[in-house]
């Protein structure tokens, strides 16, 4: 076991992300909802396990629909935007409509402010105006409508290469 200290003693594991291992309280009380559904803490084993496999085959019909949706529909583009495009081959349909509304405000609602020493783009710092104010995404996986701007401005056509 001590040989194997490093997989197990949190030192070891400081710099690890944990996050798909870890439980945390909203993820636990979100499984006690769905289950509370199909059961109740007065039901016999047998009885619990029966409903407890219709729990699962309810989970598992609803994501084999989400699936299904996700590779037969294609949604409405709004912008003329490569990246859109692009945006709407790799994410789901969910994730794709907020991505959408970050696009949307990349190319309505946001602007950048000359910088004072240069005339254009020539160094590495932008500033960005938002007209709405909202800066809603942080830390959730989705570029903002900051980032977006300046891919839009700059040309690039996909996000997910390396410039």
């Amino acid at each position: 076991m001590f040989k194997h200290r490093a997989l197990w003693i949190p030192a070891y594991i400081r710099d690890t992300y944990l996050g798909g291992i870890l439980r945390t309280t909203s993820r636990s009380e979100s499984e006690n909802n769905f289950f509370g559904n199909f059961t109740n803490p007065h039901v016999t084993l047998i009885e619990f396990w029966m409903r407890f496999q219709t729990a699962m085959d309810a989970q598992r019909w609803k994501y084999s629909k989400v699936m299904a949706d996700d590779k037969n529909c294609y949604p409405k583009l709004t912008t003329p935007l490569f990246l859109e495009k692009k945006a709407s081959e790799f994410y789901t349909i969910v994730i794709f409509y907020i991505f959408q509304v970050e696009v949307q405000a990349a190319c309505y609602t946001c602007g950048h402010l000359p910088s004072p020493n240069t005339t254009g783009f020539e160094n590495d710092h932008i500033s960005i105006i938002d007209r709405e104010k909202d800066k809603m995404f942080e830390r959730i996986g989705i570029l903002c409508r900051h980032v977006l701007w300046v891919l839009k401005d700059r040309g690039f056509d996909d996000t997910h290469k390396e410039y």
